[in-house]
């Protein structure tokens, strides 16, 4: 677990925690590449003493959606991650 994770749980007991991205993606269409940004929320994840925070669920929920993104038939390439927030939040179960 991540130490700011574990400070807020010492301090707060429950917390939210939900990770918002932008995504630089680009593709090839005769003649030139276009570029997009894409927008990824991830649901909340509640955190206390006897639920931890899962890195691998973040991981899969990102990658699926990144995935669905690209199965609507966009063929878009994912370049980078360009901006990555952690969004934190007391939770009073």
């Amino acid at each position: 677990m991540s130490i700011v994770v574990v400070v807020l749980l010492s301090r707060y007991r429950s917390i939210r925690v939900t990770v918002r991205t932008l995504c630089a993606f680009s593709r090839e269409v005769p003649h030139e590449t276009q570029h997009i940004t894409g927008h990824f929320i991830t649901h909340p994840q509640l955190v206390s003493i006897a639920h931890q925070f899962s890195y691998e669920q973040l991981l899969k929920e990102l990658d699926d959606q990144i995935e669905e993104f690209n199965r609507r038939g966009s063929n878009f390439v994912l370049d980078a991650v360009t901006e990555f927030i952690l969004v934190i939040t007391q939770y009073r179960p």
